[in-house]
């Protein structure tokens, strides 16, 4: 699920053996379906950055595996989802992501976006990358969080601290102090 402010709208993406994609308008009381993404997938996470939602990795339930790619959409043509294929060694499920702004920059500046954490097929591991919107790469990132290795409910960052929400705690986590 993906809030776009844009539009005042959320996204249902994908889920349990689904690859349907649909858009419920607060403001008018409706459901839309969208397009659907080209590979079924779940335990994914996803974004809206720049007039695009991002979808990353993911588990998928009718191959039995992680998933190397990365889907998107464009919400103001909704035309269909372009596949990214980023890093094929990068198979990743239960991540989050948020939008990365480096203490140097402000937020216009950047169209980078942090994936942190995430199961391996085998692990829950302390991933940290940086996916670049614009040149469609990705690099690994310096950033720990503690005990990061766990499946992530929500992440988002506000000025230097990163805020992360489980199934049973909240944490913070400032990047400039790496506390």
């Amino acid at each position: 699920m993906t809030y776009v402010p844009k539009n005042n709208s959320i996204y249902f993406i994908g889920g349990n053996n689904q690859t349907k994609c649909e858009r419920f308008s607060l403001d008018e009381n409706k459901i839309k379906a969208l397009p659907q993404l080209n590979e079924e997938r779940q335990e994914f996470a996803s974004m809206y950055y720049n007039d695009h939602i991002y979808v990353f990795f993911g588990f998928s339930p009718k191959k039995g595996i992680n998933l190397s790619s990365i889907e998107r959409i464009n919400v103001e043509t909704n035309d269909q989802f372009e596949v990214i294929y980023i890093n094929e060694q990068i198979t990743l499920s239960s991540l989050a992501c948020a939008r990365y702004i480096d203490e140097d920059e402000n937020e216009e500046s950047t169209d980078e976006i942090l994936l942190l954490g995430g199961f391996d097929g085998s692990n829950y591991v302390d991933t940290s990358l940086v996916f670049n919107a614009r040149e469609m790469k990705i690099r690994d990132c310096d950033i720990i969080i503690p005990n990061m290795n766990k499946h992530f409910q929500f992440l988002f960052q506000k000025e230097s601290t990163f805020i992360e929400i489980d199934g049973n705690l909240q944490m913070a986590f400032d990047m400039k102090n790496n506390v």
